[in-house]
């Protein structure tokens, strides 16, 4: 993997941090939960509290890690995807995997997301790990919440900000903490929401180069007829001959008749095997354009 992210990023830092946030780290990493679900509204300030939590427990030495389940805004890694990083005393969340999701909508993505944070929280052999998620927490977002607590089995669970009323199942075997939302919190509009998916897709490409890719030697992660969907721009998933996902790939061109793919990316692609795409084309400057396509 290929990012980091230092301390305005990864860290969440914040000048002033909320007293009974700062208490709440502090008490949280002396508690050594193994698995912490952070969640609540949009705009509440949940990976500021990641952050800081992360750096609380780096400053006890634990070997912290972060999964970022948000697919839209990244703390870490590029988006339409679920990450893994670990946090360093330096101030960086190295990115340690990835998980291809292929859309930034969580209930479009549903069963990739599940999945990926399934896949991603069993390489943590160590160390506490910090989930962090999207802000969808009414109708069809809180049951992705519920099957999101169900697949990683937390520990501890921190609400931000107003959740209505969890089902007994979520927390009958889970510490809770409630917290305040941040004050400095603001809400976000669709625009920044964009730019800042824009600078995390232009970071993650930006040492990337083009690859040929013969499809008698790779395969498609999908049915037969379904590479007619392959466009330049479209972006993909890499994957080895385990499943695992090994990065992300643009397409830039795509020869029917030779059965080729060429496609820009920044990892070394000697282990790919597979070729998977989701929904999103990824213009010249890294906007976002979506197809109509089932996941």
């Amino acid at each position: 993997m290929n990012s980091e992210h230092g301390a305005d990023e990864g860290w969440g830092a914040h000048p002033e941090i909320p007293r009974p946030w700062s208490d709440a780290a502090l008490r949280i990493a002396d508690l050594a939960a193994s698995r912490v679900f952070v969640f609540g509204p949009t705009d509440v300030g949940k990976s500021t509290f990641c952050g800081l939590l992360l750096k609380a427990m780096c400053d006890t030495r634990q070997e912290a890690s972060l999964l970022d389940a948000d697919l839209g805004q990244k703390m870490i890694g590029p988006p339409a995807c679920v990450t893994l990083g670990n946090a360093l005393p330096e101030g960086v969340i190295g990115l340690s995997g990835l998980a291809f999701v292929g859309t930034t909508d969580p209930l479009r993505g549903w069963r990739g997301l599940i999945n990926g944070i399934r896949r991603l929280s069993t390489k943590v052999s160590s160390g506490p790990l910090v989930i962090n998620t999207g802000g969808l927490v009414h109708g069809p977002g809180l049951r992705l919440k519920a099957e999101k607590v169900k697949a990683l089995e937390p520990d501890l669970l921190v609400l931000i900000g107003e959740v209505r009323a969890l089902e007994p199942d979520w927390i009958s075997h889970t510490q809770v903490i409630e917290l305040p939302p941040s004050p400095h919190a603001r809400r976000k509009p669709e625009g920044q929401r964009r730019a800042a998916r824009r600078h995390a897709f232009r970071s993650y490409f930006q040492n990337s180069k083009e690859t040929l890719f013969d499809l008698s030697k790779v395969a498609l992660g999908s049915p037969d007829d379904s590479d007619l969907l392959l466009r330049n721009r479209l972006l993909i998933g890499l994957s080895d001959d385990a499943g695992e996902d090994l990065g992300l790939g643009i397409v830039t061109a795509f020869d029917a008749q030779a059965r080729t793919v060429t496609c820009l990316t920044p990892i070394d692609v000697s282990a790919v095997v597979q070729l998977r795409w989701g929904n999103l084309l990824l213009g010249e400057d890294f906007s976002e354009n979506t197809l109509a396509v089932a996941l």
